[in-house]
């Protein structure tokens, strides 16, 4: 099977284990939401939770605005869909598979529409750990060097 997306391989393989852990609940609609205090995510939530960010920025973000955010996440999670390729991103199928909506992405180049989730399954966390790792290509990315902080004196 062809793979039409690409996650870093370290934030893939921490992801799909935060997702597979059982320590987060699930959740649909939103990153995070907090029911009876306790916070219940959606797969996109999980993976903001793994790179640091608190609940509390989370709970005031649905996923259409994650694109606006500084959350530190690869930039095709952020997204569910990019008007200048006019192709679906990564970030809008696990959006859907995560809360049960079909979606479909064009083939890169071609016509060719491949559909997801059909049935408007929603899918739990280990389904959608499973399909990353069957459709998701990880890819070794050579993290650059600290920068130095830089402190900026007033003129």
């Amino acid at each position: 099977m062809k793979k039409y997306f690409q996650l870093p391989r370290e934030f893939a393989e921490k992801w799909i284990a935060a997702l597979r852990s059982g320590e987060y609940k699930q959740g649909s609609s939103a990153l995070v939401i907090i029911e009876k205090d306790i916070p219940k995510y959606c797969c996109l939530g999980v993976a903001c939770s793994i790179q640091g960010v608190p609940n509390g920025l989370m709970l005031a973000v649905s996923f259409p605005y994650l694109i606006r955010t500084d959350f530190n996440l690869p930039a095709n999670l952020k997204r569910g869909h990019d008007p200048k390729t006019d192709t679906t991103q990564l970030g809008g199928v696990l959006a859907a598979l995560n809360d049960g909506a079909k979606v479909s992405i064009t083939e890169p180049g071609g016509d060719n529409y491949i559909e997801f989730n059909e049935e408007f399954k929603q899918h739990s966390f280990s389904e959608i750990a499973d399909w990353i790792e069957a459709n998701v290509e990880f890819i070794d990315v050579e993290e650059p060097e600290p920068a130095e902080p830089q402190l900026e004196y007033p003129q």
